[in-house]
């Protein structure tokens, strides 16, 4: 409730050619205007997922760091490993 009104709204999302994750990830870079990495993996009998989202306001060179190894880590999980 962004709004603070009680009222539910929607918004409208171009589906990316990469599939769901690369939705959501332009999705939370536009509207919320913050970094992330979105992994999705799913077989029969199981789904998983990670979000990983960068904080507002960390602006200091050791964050950046932080975020620059975590972001990397994050890009090498393999689906099995979620």
């Amino acid at each position: 409730d962004a709004r603070g009104d009680g009222r539910r709204y929607q918004g409208i999302v171009e589906l990316a050619p990469g599939g769901l994750a690369e939705t959501l990830e332009g999705y939370f870079a536009t509207s919320e205007q913050l970094p992330g990495c979105i992994l999705l993996a799913a077989d029969d009998t199981r789904a998983a997922g990670l979000l990983l989202q960068r904080l507002p306001g960390s602006n200091a060179p050791a964050d950046a760091l932080r975020w620059e190894h975590l972001a990397t880590l994050a890009a090498t999980t393999r689906p099995q490993e979620l």
